[in-house]
């Protein structure tokens, strides 16, 4: 057995067995797994990925198409922590982390523009080819248009 999914394939039945014994004795498992599954159903429902590389979420009754954090990074030719250094150095703002929840960084495709814009802006002013001035403008910009491409 060289990976889990073949040990999964070996022993699934006993492994659900088990899991489902435990879930019938053990009240502490059973309350967390139904806290997990109630956070789930009341946060965001994925709904699948689209044809152009969006993949649809309702978030709070809001139902929009965003990209993935490795869908963005593939089309900006970039590395993750790439999107996490902008946030660090103020280019874009900083992600909310919503406690006790678990996400994956998503953008609307106007985001992904504005991360476009601020990786030309840190690479200008990284290269001295855009004054400290021109890069606060165009930061200043990005967080004034950030919410209204949400």
């Amino acid at each position: 057995m060289t990976n889990f999914t073949e040990w999964y394939d070996t022993n699934r039945e006993a492994f659900n067995a088990k899991r489902r014994e435990r879930y019938q004795k053990d009240k502490e498992y059973r309350n967390r797994v139904q806290g997990y599954t109630r956070r789930y159903r009341a946060g965001t429902v994925r709904k699948g990925k689209n044809p152009d590389g969006t993949v649809t979420v309702t978030e709070n009754g809001i139902t929009k198409d965003v990209y993935r954090i490795y869908t963005v990074i593939e089309m900006l030719s970039i590395k993750a922590i790439d999107i996490r250094i902008l946030e660090r150095q103020g280019y874009i703002p900083k992600r909310k982390a919503v406690p006790g929840k678990r996400s994956v960084r998503s953008y609307t495709k106007f985001q992904v523009a504005l991360i476009g814009a601020a990786l030309e802006a840190q690479r200008g002013r990284a290269a001295n080819e855009i004054s400290k001035s021109d890069a606060q403008k165009i930061i200043t910009g990005i967080f004034k248009e950030w919410s209204n491409g949400g």
